[in-house]
């Protein structure tokens, strides 16, 4: 007796089994990177405030003339900002996308 849905031969049962595993780890994978991407921004994003502030009270402390610290917070703030894109904006490339751009590349 066979159930909808399960595989019907000992073979294909073992091949679909081997694919779920296999789609969890890639999906898993792509979490815990994703994760490890937040992670090492945050600690970009801490170093950067940490080192700018010091900076702001040096000057602060050493007269409060022209202030200095605005280019390297505004040099290192692009690089923060380029890098909190990549974390939270980029999307992830899909079968679809690989596909069209496939596609497109065989119509030269």
């Amino acid at each position: 007796m066979s159930l909808p849905g399960w595989p019907q031969n000992r073979d294909n049962g073992a091949k679909e089994g081997r694919n779920l595993v296999t789609d969890y780890e890639v999906r898993r994978e792509e979490a815990v990177k994703s994760l490890e991407e937040r992670r090492d921004f945050r600690i970009h994003f801490t170093v950067y405030v940490i080192v700018n502030a010091i900076l702001v009270a040096i000057w602060a402390l050493s007269g409060a003339g022209y202030f200095w610290p605005v280019w390297p917070l505004l040099g290192w703030g692009i690089g923060v900002a380029f890098h909190a894109l990549s974390v939270y904006t980029d999307r992830k490339i899909t079968e679809g996308d690989i596909q069209r751009e496939m596609a497109r590349s065989g119509d030269h």
